[in-house]
């Protein structure tokens, strides 16, 4: 592994990491009314550092830049994934119809570090085109399954938002 596939790992392990804390450890979703709304605003702002290292001149050349984007779009991918998943679990919480497009939002983001996985491989003339084609097609059945779920939300679901701005917490209320 070399030193700008490590970096994308450590990046990747990092959010990871940090979805875990932030839901296990420091939020109690039995007991906060409002930890779905501080568990989305504190992901969002970590996708967000994420975006802004993939469009700053501050991290030097290109390819860092092109590191940053890629795992930019797995933390997005990974926000809109989590959001839905959360809102079917917790039962005392309406299945929102806008969760559907939260979901393609993060077919998109997820779609995007397929093609980038698939054009690195291209560009290392990769002999085994099986390999392509078994990621081609796991695109294509990628795809499928986001519209599906999508569609799931929007037929399923009501037009609610159940996040609330910071601003309408009890935390700030009381």
């Amino acid at each position: 592994m070399n030193k700008s596939n490590k970096l994308v790992f450590l990046n990747v392990t990092f959010i990871c990491c940090m979805y875990i804390i932030i839901d296990v450890f420091l939020l109690n979703y039995q007991t906060d009314v409002d930890a779905i709304s501080k568990s989305f605003y504190s992901k969002l702002v970590l996708s967000l550092i994420y975006f802004m290292g993939s469009k700053g001149d501050s991290f030097g050349d290109e390819k860092n830049k092109e590191h940053f984007a890629l795992v930019f779009y797995f933390s997005l991918s990974l926000l809109c994934l989590w959001l839905p998943l959360i809102n079917i679990t917790l039962s005392s919480m309406a299945v929102s119809k806008y969760m559907s497009l939260v979901v393609l939002v993060g077919g998109g983001a997820g779609f995007l570090i397929f093609s980038s996985i698939l054009k690195k491989l291209y560009e290392n003339h990769y002999e085994k085109a099986e390999y392509i084609y078994r990621i081609e097609i796991s695109m294509k059945v990628y795809l499928l399954f986001i519209i599906l779920f999508s569609l799931s939300f929007l037929f399923l679901g009501e037009w609610l938002w159940n996040i609330k701005p910071f601003y309408e917490w009890e935390t700030f209320v009381n």
